[in-house]
Parts: structure tokens; sequence; C-alpha cells
């Protein structure tokens, strides 16, 4: 039998760092905590180790843990969970995930991050990295749609010079003439 109102378990906001929808694509890679990271907050790579970010561009999201890392399962512990440094976790680099904010915020808003890696609207100096897919409270969480993006000069190991022709221009007549 069918469940006949879809409120009855869950009608609020996810929590931090959870798939808006578990069938999208998206696209998750592995790393190491360098510092506590909050369950949703937006991530930047230091040395290696992912750390909060406190503007954008981001490396991605830190997703939340499938377990709590607690003596005691009360709901204070339960809220003030979060990634330890050294902890290896998942970091979304593509897809919707429910974030936290810091701001409300309308579907449709460009998203960017404040100074503590929570996300908010962007205002016309804010580097944007993603965009709001609902509607959301200060203080809550709301769905934001992210697709990271390799930026030219963010990598110290890139060269200035590239490895691969500028463009494509042979020529390709089988007359012979030029």
């Amino acid at each position: 039998m069918a469940i006949p109102d879809g409120t009855l378990y869950h009608d609020g906001p996810h929590s931090a760092g959870s798939p808006a929808d578990v069938f999208d694509d998206h696209t998750v890679n592995t790393e190491h905590a360098g510092d506590a990271i909050n369950f949703g907050s937006a991530v930047v790579l230091k040395d290696g180790e992912a750390v909060t970010a406190s503007q954008g561009p981001i490396y991605g999201i830190a997703l939340k843990r499938t377990y709590v890392d607690a003596a005691d399962l009360t709901e204070e512990s339960i809220n003030n969970d979060k990634w330890k440094a050294g902890e290896t976790l998942g970091v979304a680099r593509e897809g919707t995930w429910w974030v936290p904010i810091s701001e409300d915020v309308n579907r449709g808003d460009n998203a960017t991050v404040d100074a503590n890696g929570k996300f908010k609207p962007a205002g016309s100096s804010d580097k944007i990295v993603g965009m709001f897919l609902s509607d959301g409270d200060k203080g809550s969480t709301a769905t934001v749609q992210i697709r990271v993006q390799i930026e030219a000069g963010v990598s110290t190991n890139s060269s200035t010079t590239p490895s691969q022709p500028s463009n494509n221009s042979t020529d390709n007549s089988t007359s012979g003439k030029k």
C-alpha cells in the first residue's frame, strides 16, 4: 500500500552534503581533510588536502558521512558532527547537492561562497560557483547545482607554453597550391 501523503516522513529541507536526487548524474572525488570541514561546505585544495573555502572558485562540496562519529547518538552529537583533519571524505565536483546557506536564496539565483564555506546568492563582484535549484531560508539548506570548471592559471603545475598547437590550421589541399 502506498503512503497517501508524501510529507508524512519528511517535508523539510534535507541535510547538507546529501545529493538532491540520487538518480541524477554526479561526480565525486576522494580527498583527505586538511582541517575540520562541515558537511555540505565548499572546499578548495591546499597543500594537497581539502579545506573549507572562503570564496570562489571552489574545488567542490564536502559530502555528508553515512554514519555519526560520536559516542552517543544524540541530536547534539549529530548536529555537531563534521569531517576531522586527516579523515578521508567525498568531494562532489558535479551534480545537484543540498548545501548550507548563509542568506535567503531563490531558485535560479547564482551561487557563491561566504567566508565560512556556506553558500549564498552571488553579488556582481562574486565568483559564481553554481546555481540554486530551490528556495531556502537563511541558516537552512537549499539545492545547488555545480559543474566545477578548471580555470586557466589555477594550477601551479601548468606550463605557460602549450603542449599542443594553438589551432588546427593544417593545409590538406591536394593541388599543391598554397
